[in-house]
């Protein structure tokens, strides 16, 4: 009886693992640590991915890596996703991007560690009666 009681909650556990492991990238979101730029989110049944929220269609987990098939209803994209090392993972998409990532483990993005040199905008010194037009 001990025996099988035994085996019973080993198989629990084991199986526990397994499931802890199919979600460890549910609901985490990653960045590129050396630009400062978001780069993917992924939830249960979908990933945040070029602005857009994309449909899993298919998903293995193999060694902690994972491959993904997500389709927005008129494109197909392929992911694949590195097991960690460092508390960083490769995501590669559609074998074209492949970017070393580390999560997001904060609610907002950390100070961007690269200075932002672009130009077009300039501060004037708001004055009262000033209006901005904003698009995108």
């Amino acid at each position: 009886m001990k025996t099988k009681l035994f085996l019973a909650l080993t198989v629990a556990v084991l199986l526990g693992a397994n499931i802890c492991n199919a979600q460890s990238l549910t609901d985490t979101y990653w960045r590129n640590p050396k630009t400062g730029d978001w780069v993917i989110g992924f939830t249960e049944k979908h990933v945040i991915y070029d602005n857009a929220v994309w449909d899993i269609m298919e998903q293995t987990e193999r060694k902690g890596g994972y491959t993904f098939t997500i389709s927005n209803g008129s494109e197909t994209k392929d992911i694949k996703v590195s097991p960690t090392k460092k508390e960083e993972r490769t995501i590669t998409i559609d074998k074209k991007v492949s970017v070393k990532c580390s999560p997001i483990t904060t609610s907002t993005l950390p100070d961007y560690p690269t200075r932002d040199d672009r130009q077009g905008f300039k501060d004037n010194g708001y004055r009262m009666g000033d209006s901005v037009t904003i698009v995108g």
